[in-house]
């Protein structure tokens, strides 16, 4: 129970942070650039803008007609959301760091979630980054933490054998633990029967 307790608490801290942090960036994103110009940083290297995306990752889908945006980018990603975060519950396999990664996915999705609540379906985005001409859409830390944990869980595969530093909340056999013991001889009584005859 109090191992189940620690997952707990790692995974609600892993969240909150990650929410917070997106959710801190995007309001002094919203104060600060909104209705500005362009913010010009390292070379033009990173750009800061103020942009309310009505789409998914990059822009993807902001085109969508209105119906098919309420089931692709709000009810879809809660019962995504809702699968994974039972998954890195109650997974036996995972270790630390994959839920890590997972968590922080979980964190960046539920952050862009809140946005489509109660920003009329919009997400804020503010950064871009690119050499010349060759940039990146405009996204956000939420978006950060969602591409850092899903490469993180593709680069730290090992779901099928548990490692030392995995949750231990189940138990493993030692096949050679086992006690071997000789069973006693069936006792033959047809042949009791005739060796009773013969005396």
């Amino acid at each position: 129970m109090a191992r189940r307790w620690d997952k707990i608490l790692w995974i609600a801290l892993v969240v909150s942070l990650t929410v917070g942090c997106d959710q801190t960036t995007k309001r002094v994103a919203e104060q600060t650039l909104k209705g500005s110009a362009v913010l010009s940083m390292l070379n033009d290297t990173v750009r800061l803008l103020y942009v309310e995306n009505t789409g998914a990752f990059l822009g993807f889908g902001s085109w969508f007609p209105a119906k098919l945006k309420f089931w692709t980018f709000l009810i879809m990603p809660i019962v995504m959301l809702t699968g994974m975060l039972l998954f890195g519950l109650y997974s036996r396999r995972m270790t630390r760091l994959q839920l890590l990664f997972l968590m922080l996915a979980v964190g960046g999705g539920l952050s862009n979630l809140i946005d489509r609540v109660f920003l009329g379906g919009k997400v804020t985005d503010f950064l871009n980054m690119g050499i010349g001409s060759l940039r990146t859409g405009i996204f956000n830390i939420a978006d950060v933490a969602i591409m850092f944990g899903m490469f993180g869980l593709v680069m730290t595969q090992s779901w099928a054998a548990p490692r030392e530093d995995s949750w231990p909340d189940h138990i493993e056999f030692d096949p050679e633990s086992y006690i071997e013991f000789d069973l006693p001889t069936p006792i033959n009584f047809e042949s009791e029967r005739r060796i009773k005859g013969k005396s």
